[in-house]
Order: C-alpha cells, then structure tokens, then sequence
C-alpha cells in the first residue's frame, strides 16, 4: 500500500509542477493524459501477470508522452518532435 500511495503522490507531483511553469492549456491537458495513462498502466499491471499487460495501454501511454513533449516545446518556442 505505501508503495502505491508514493506512486499516486508522484504523480500529483509531476502534475503540479507542470502548472506551476506553464502557461497554456495544451501542455496541461497534455500532461494530464500522461498521468492517467501512467495509472491505467499501474491499475493494469495490478490485474496482470508481468509481460500481459495489453499493448494498447502502453500504446496510448507512449501517444500521451509524444503530445506531451510537443506541447511543452510549443510552449518553449521549438519546432516539434518529427514524427517517429
């Protein structure tokens, strides 16, 4: 249980200091799909056997952190990642 509620408390953490340094809406929907994607995986992992947790999951996570990582360089006035 303690591990889980450190898990949940970085989260918050990571989500936190986001909006402590951005300024548009973008970059904080961005990161806010991270996280949920970050615990739907931990919720996964909680109801699977190691290696089953279904791609999609992790698929949707990698999605959320390529939006994420746009956005935040949209916000710093860079040009965007290329597509991979």
């Amino acid at each position: 249980m303690r591990e889980e509620r450190s898990t949940n408390e970085e989260f918050e953490a990571t989500t936190m200091a986001a909006r402590l340094v951005s300024d548009r809406t973008e970059t904080l929907v961005a990161i806010r799909l991270v996280v949920t994607g970050a615990r739907r995986i931990a919720a996964e992992r909680a109801k699977h056997a190691a290696g089953e947790v279904p791609s999609e999951a992790f698929e949707e996570l990698w999605a959320a952190q390529y939006d994420f990582v746009n956005a935040s360089r949209r916000e710093l006035g860079l040009a965007a990642t290329p597509d991979i």
